[in-house]
């Protein structure tokens, strides 16, 4: 019996490689070309880009980072301590890892991302823009464009 279930999960997964193969190219195909994030063409797009990846690898660092005090949490020894003690080391952490922690992150990644944010805003024009006037009617548009002196048509 043992033998028949091994024999049918071997073949299911060999049959699964080509369509799972498949899959992945597709999905990795994405990977470039004009829309793709991790082409960006222009200057703002390369901006948002770099925004993006700091804070992707802010997170990932402190994933693993919170994940590794979790799992040393099962690991370390039971320690005796009095309720003084406990509530000190408790302390500890509510500060430390409830308030310094948060705001050291988010003002580094805020220190990163104002500026970067500041230079997608558009700048200041010499010359005022032309505004061209669009009125919305039920069946139609009505489109007004500025004449050579500034009169409407």
């Amino acid at each position: 019996m043992r033998l028949i279930i091994q024999r049918l999960t071997k073949q299911r997964v060999n049959s699964l490689d080509t369509p799972l193969a498949l899959l992945v190219g597709l999905l990795l195909a994405g990977c470039a070309g004009d829309k793709s994030i991790l082409d960006p063409a222009g200057q703002a797009a390369r901006d948002v880009a770099m925004i993006w990846w700091v804070m992707l690898s802010f997170g990932t660092v402190v994933l693993v980072l919170v994940t590794a005090f979790w799992l040393y949490t099962f690991k370390r020894k039971e320690v005796v301590r009095t309720p003084a003690e406990e509530r000190k080391i408790a302390r500890r952490w509510i500060i430390g890892g409830g308030i310094v922690l948060p705001v050291a992150s988010i003002t580094a990644l805020l220190a990163f991302g104002v500026p970067t944010g500041q230079r997608l805003l558009p700048l200041p024009l010499a010359e005022p823009p032309e505004v061209i006037e669009v009125i919305g009617h039920q069946w139609w548009w009505e489109v007004r464009y500025p004449g050579a002196e500034g009169e409407r048509w």
